[in-house]
């Protein structure tokens, strides 16, 4: 029966061994540099446990150094090598991080910028309850890159009593759609989204603006008065 000597081993595993024991050393030692360079009692104080940990390392590595009949000198310059190489990647890791953290910030950045929706509502614009001029310079200061919601009621089609005339009602409802169609393309062309979403008292001028339905218009508006208060 064959038997096995548990002794038998690959030069080749001794040398990845050695070599995995060289990182080691070269790592604790590219720590005890670091903090040497910082200075600070925390950082010496760890300093103190690293050069604990690294002695019985150095002295294993070169037991083997001495086996492989590798001098002092080879030794230092590879472990020397090995710590510029740590460093070499530490110092690439940490450039890709500030890198990656940059691009995140910026996309963050734009993230937020985008979800910037200014709101508005129940102007009323053409009663007498309307804040117009307010209205028109809040509208003249939003931003290109901001989205801008009209949330119903802007402008009123109800400006009327019974005692009004039909053309002047026209003409009144028309002429105010007008002055705010006008504001509102001028913030379209700079770039700001817009979305009008209209109301029960705005709903028609749609119809006016798209179709030249002012007479139907008129008609439905004939109607409210019953809600008159």
């Amino acid at each position: 029966m064959e038997t096995g000597d548990s002794s038998d081993h690959e030069p080749q595993d001794d040398q990845v061994e050695f070599m995995k024991l060289v990182e080691r050393v070269a790592s604790l030692q590219l720590e005890i540099d670091y903090g040497l360079g910082k200075g600070d009692q925390h950082s010496l104080n760890l300093v103190a446990l690293n050069r604990i940990l690294k002695k019985p390392l150095d002295a294993k590595l070169s037991r083997i150094a001495a086996d492989q009949s590798i001098s002092d000198d080879n030794l230092k310059k590879m472990i020397c090598s090995c710590v510029c190489d740590l460093q070499n990647r530490k110092n690439e890791k940490r450039e890709r991080i500030r890198r990656e953290t940059e691009i995140q910030a910026k996309m963050i950045n734009q993230e937020q910028e985008a979800r910037v929706v200014s709101i508005c509502s129940d102007v009323h614009l053409g009663t007498k309850y309307a804040k117009k001029n307010d209205f028109y310079h809040w509208l003249e200061s939003r931003r290109a890159d901001e989205k801008v919601v009209l949330l119903g009621d802007i402008l009123d089609c109800w400006i009327f009593s019974k005692y009004d005339d039909e053309e002047d009602l026209a003409e009144r409802v028309i002429a105010e759609w007008t002055e705010l169609c006008t504001a509102l393309s001028r913030l379209h062309k700079q770039g700001t989204e817009i979305h009008y979403i209209p109301g029960n008292h705005d709903a028609f001028v749609f119809f006016i603006e798209m179709a030249d339905l002012v007479p139907w218009c008129q008609k439905v508006m004939e109607r409210s008065q019953e809600f008159e208060t």
